[in-house]
């Protein structure tokens, strides 16, 4: 991490050697604007921590990884970036075939930008499919345990899942 100073994105440029005559500097400002990342030259402390993330994630995929562990990278971002960032992984698994593993627990976010989900209950596997396969109302209701609707949406696209109010706060949410 970095000491304040200077941003950790670019602390990190320091380090990598200019492999396979990269233009580093066109593919950070490529990534950088796809991300609406802060400037770059920015202090990392007063950032918020949704830029934070956006730099991160920028840091990320400069390296130009095979695999890339990501850990609910829309989160502390508003619903803007939390479409940009999913519309840059989807972009950046496609053009790149870089493998993107990503935690989400928005089942709705996860459908929309997965080929494959796996679903995880009490530490145990209980689902791995397509998107179509999980978004089926008792399939839901068997992983989160709680009544579902599903709200279709045009033929390209995936319903979204609500879940029911049972008791307050027990939904993910509420009508």
């Amino acid at each position: 991490e970095g000491d304040g100073t200077e941003s950790q994105l670019a602390e990190m440029l320091h380090e990598i050697e200019v492999a396979d005559g990269w233009n580093l500097d066109s593919r950070i400002k490529s990534i950088a604007t796809a991300l609406d990342a802060p400037r770059l030259d920015a202090l990392v402390e007063p950032l918020s921590g949704g830029e934070k993330r956006r730099v991160a994630l920028c840091r990320a995929l400069v390296a130009r990884p095979e695999l890339l562990l990501l850990d609910e990278p829309a989160t502390f971002l508003d619903y803007r970036h939390q479409a940009e960032v999913m519309r840059l992984l989807s972009r950046v698994n496609a053009e790149s075939r870089i493998t993107i593993l990503s935690v989400n627990h928005n089942i709705n976010s996860a459908s929309e930008s997965s080929h494959r989900i796996l679903a995880i209950k009490d530490g145990r596997r209980v689902f791995f499919g397509t998107p179509a396969e999980i978004l089926l109302k008792p399939v839901l209701e068997s992983i989160f345990d709680t009544p579902f609707q599903l709200i279709a949406r045009p033929p390209h696209m995936h319903p979204v899942a609500v879940a029911e109010e049972v008791e307050r706060g027990a939904a993910l949410v509420g009508r």
